[in-house]
């Protein structure tokens, strides 16, 4: 599992689609188009039937992927913060996003996420779950503190970057 597939599962909430032959894929579309994809709540399979032999169309399966590449893009990643802050439903989600003055040009970007909790008798906040990530880009940062926000764990993360 890649990187942006780890965030559209544990992150976004969309789980991955069941595997589907280029057969079966091919009932979605009734066999009108050589090239067409299909989309899943936050997935997408492109189907290529120029690169279909006729033994892999009924062994082979589609190759779905993230409808968006959280990872890399700034836009994809906005939508991350943006779910992140649905979760936390007894006070508020800070995120924070910043360029490093650290020097370290493999951690010139930081995310850090912090739930706060209003005290309604002192009418303060206090905060109740922080992660912080740091990473080359900006939509990595994001996607590592949210990863680490739900509670995916450090193994998990580390495999999904060596796939990417």
């Amino acid at each position: 599992m890649t990187l942006s597939e780890l965030v559209a599962v544990e992150v976004m909430g969309y789980p991955k689609p069941p595997d589907m032959t280029y057969q079966q894929a091919s009932k979605e579309d009734g066999g009108k188009a050589s090239c067409f994809q299909i989309v899943r709540d936050g997935w997408v399979a492109y189907v290529d039937w120029g690169n279909v032999t006729k033994t892999q169309l009924y062994s082979e399966t589609v190759e779905w992927k993230p409808d968006a590449e959280y990872d890399t893009n700034i836009t994809d990643a906005w939508r991350v913060v943006e779910a992140v802050k649905l979760v936390y439903r007894q006070g508020y989600c800070s995120v924070t996003v910043q360029r490093t003055a650290a020097g370290n040009p493999e951690y010139s970007y930081e995310c850090f996420i912090c739930e706060r909790v209003y005290d309604k008798e002192t009418g303060w906040a206090t905060e109740k779950h922080c992660v912080i990530a740091n990473a080359t880009t900006a939509p990595l940062a994001i996607c590592l503190a949210a990863l680490r926000a739900r509670g995916v764990s450090e193994d998990r993360i580390e495999q999904a970057r060596r796939k990417a």
